[in-house]
This record gives structure tokens, sequence and C-alpha cells, in this order.
């Protein structure tokens, strides 16, 4: 467009095609159906995740405001009210936020965290990771970015509670850092299971791990006691109908409940 003359498209045209995402094929419902069908699910077993809106007016404000929600109502909630007090995986699309946040409990908050992202060496990977999972006290909180999970798809282990910071931008990582609960349950109860038979062979005397170390049985992971929240506002409509369909996805920004709960 040049002063008051009128832009012409003279060679070619732009044709939008928006499909339709059916309720059944949600990233949501294929989840759900998933551990049903493993059994890790059913009518008195449910692995809540929460969807959490909160309010603004200006895309140009939100980040603010997504911020300010999560320090002042979610993450304290979380942890006061969890079940666990470790395992807290919180999963930040932006690397701008990442770093927002880890400043934030570094400098203002008194809690214990370790964070891995894409610029991490491998040696701060497997030692924060090794934390994480051995439920450090300097290691109750673990940071983790979209974009390591996009370059190196880590099975994290120790997840028992879950922050979505915000939704991925590919709806298929939604299902993949859920499972870290679900993988981290299955691990435990297997390794569990594993001891109490060679209890049961050797007479009361147990089993040893590779090392030759005397194993003890894991605290069991209970998924009604595990928690997801999931922040949006009613600008991630669009990678929000992609996980949950358009349906349920203009519930959830414009509804009149602004917490969700799917079970």
């Amino acid at each position: 467009m040049n002063n008051n003359k009128i832009s012409t498209n003279l060679l070619n045209g732009v044709k939008i095609f928006k499909p339709i995402v059916k309720e059944e094929d949600t990233i949501i419902n294929q989840l759900s159906l998933k551990l049903v069908k493993s059994g890790l699910i059913n009518k008195d077993i449910r692995l809540k995740q929460i969807f959490n809106r909160f309010n603004s007016d200006s895309i140009i404000d939100e980040p603010d405001k997504r911020f300010n929600f999560f320090k002042n109502s979610v993450l304290p909630q979380l942890i006061k009210k969890s079940s666990y007090n470790n395992g807290i995986m919180i999963y930040i699309p932006s690397y701008i936020d990442y770093l927002r946040i880890k400043n934030y409990l570094k400098d203002d908050t008194h809690y214990t965290f370790v964070s891995i992202d894409e610029y991490s060496t491998q040696k701060e990977l497997n030692r924060n990771r090794t934390l994480f999972v051995r439920n450090s006290n300097n290691a109750k909180i673990l940071l983790y970015t979209e974009r390591l999970h996009f370059y190196k798809r880590f099975d994290i282990k120790g997840v028992k509670n879950l922050i979505f910071y915000g939704l991925p931008k590919d709806p298929i990582f939604y299902s993949e850092v859920i499972n870290f609960i679900v993988n981290n349950k299955i691990r435990i109860d297997l390794k569990n299971l594993k001891i109490q038979q060679d209890l049961m062979l050797n007479g009361g005397d147990g089993g040893n791990d590779e090392d030759g170390k005397q194993q003890e049985e894991e605290d069991p992971i209970d998924l009604n006691l595990c928690m997801i929240r999931i922040l949006i506002s009613k600008f991630d409509m669009i990678n929000l109908e992609k996980i949950v369909g358009l349906r349920i996805a203009n519930q959830l920004c414009f509804g009149e409940n602004e917490m969700t709960e799917f079970k």
C-alpha cells in the first residue's frame, strides 16, 4: 500500500483451510483413553488436569499478567496444598519466561530448584536431573524448557506434579510431558514388584541392584494425589483447540468458570 493507491493482488490468491478437531480425536481424549486401556486410571483413580484461566485484555500485557498469576496464585497454592512436596516440574515454552521464572525463584523465594534448558551442558543436565529424581533438598522444583524437550525428548524421572506455564506449541508435547508422571509411577511399581518377588524367592533376603547394593522399595505414586495445572488466557485459543477441541477450548477461554478440571 502506497499513499492512497489501492493494493491489488494480480497473481495469486490464498486459500485458508481450518480443520475441525473432533473431540474424540483431541490430545486430551487420546491420553485419557490410553490411560484407561492400560488400567492406570478408572472410576476410582484419576489424574487431575486443571486449566486455570487468568484475565488479560491485551496481548501486550499478557506475559506480565501470566507471570503475576503464576507467582501469586498457582505456584504457592500447589506447594501449599499438594500432597507431594517434591517432584514439581514447571514446563516453560518461552526461553524469556524461563529466565524470568528462574530469576524470581532464585532472588525472591525460598523454594529450592534446579533447571535445565537448551543451553545446559551435558554435565549440568545429568547433575540436575539426578538431584531431582533423588528428591534432593536442593531440587524440589525442576524448570524445563520446551526447546530442550524438542531437541532431547527426555523422559524426566521423579515428576509427581506438573505446571504448564504455557501451552506447548506442538500439542503432542502436552501428552509427552504428562507421561513423565505416568512413566514414573510405572517405573516405581515395577521396581517394587521385582523387589517383592526377590524377597519371596530369596526367603526375605531381598535383592541387589547392578552395583550390588541392597535394593529398597520406593514410595508408590498415587495418581489421585498428583496434580497438573495449565495456565491459559483467551489468547491461547488456537493452541488450546489442538489439545481439547474447538467447543471445549471456547468454553475454557470465554466461559464463566476460570478453573476447569479434567479427569
